[in-house]
């Protein structure tokens, strides 16, 4: 019988190049690993600090809502305060004016005149938001650096002008009004609008006058002339801070209502 010979197996490869075709394929596999894993977390960073982003901008439209709103109170307080005091620095002008007239005829305007400027009111702009942007650290929230550098001297000026308000009321409001009440007695002239109230100076229907004095007298007192000057200086330039504020809070609130997305 015919043997029939089986050919010999395959030689195997040397083990270096087996080690070499494995070492490579490995290092494929990691590089594209690597690859999908650093691109997962770039992806998941730049998502992450988009929503950051998003949430940045929405804190930032929040604060410029308020502060606008805070603004548009503040407008309507500053405006009040300019007209109040001016009223009181016009009337303190007609009184002194009247010092300088040959004709000392008085009226009732006049008795109205002496009244009104003795009377004054503080006002403060709402600066609750501004403030809170600032003290917080937020005021970083607001892209714009115009807007930012605004806000900070927005404060800054209303700080300034209410500072020189309390110093006309120290300076000038409070010796007018100690040395016209040092002067003659005013009471004796005014009609009280709303007879019946016990806590005044004056009962409604006096039995005599204790400390008697006419109206053209109190034209020729220095006392009288001095008060209502002073009671002017203060007026006037109070009404003068107030409606710089004013301006200023117009101004801003123009621009944070720009800067607020529709």
């Amino acid at each position: 019988m015919n043997e029939v010979s089986t050919p010999p197996p395959p030689a195997a490869p040397p083990r270096a190049i087996v080690a070499g075709r494995s070492w490579k394929s490995s290092l494929r596999w990691f590089l594209a690993e690597f690859v999908v894993v650093v691109a997962g977390i770039l992806v998941a960073l730049a998502v992450s600090s988009w929503a950051q982003e998003r949430q940045e901008i929405k804190r930032e439209q929040v604060y410029l809502r308020q502060l606008s709103a805070d603004l548009k109170a503040s407008e309507k307080d500053l405006a009040e305060a300019t007209e109040f005091l001016t009223q009181r620095a016009e009337a303190s002008t007609r009184i002194l004016h009247r010092f300088w007239r040959n004709d000392l005829t008085v009226d009732e305007r006049l008795i109205e005149d002496f009244g009104l400027p003795r009377s004054t009111r503080r006002y403060r702009p709402v600066l609750g938001t501004a403030e809170a942007l600032t003290l917080s650290g937020d005021l970083n929230l607001i892209r714009s650096d115009t807007l930012r550098a605004q806000i900070i001297a927005y404060l800054e000026s209303m700080k300034t002008n209410l500072e020189n308000i309390n110093r006309y009321d120290e300076t000038y409001y409070r010796p007018a009004v100690a040395s016209l009440y040092a002067g003659p007695d005013i009471y004796q002239f005014v009609k009280f609008r709303n007879p019946g109230i016990v806590l005044r100076p004056r009962p409604d229907q006096p039995e005599r006058v204790p400390f008697p004095a006419t109206l053209a007298g109190m034209l020729r007192d220095r006392r009288v002339y001095d008060g209502y000057n002073f009671l002017l200086v203060a007026h006037r330039n109070q009404a003068a801070c107030y409606e710089d504020m004013l301006e200023q809070s117009r101004t801003l609130r123009a621009d944070v209502e720009a800067a607020i997305e529709k």
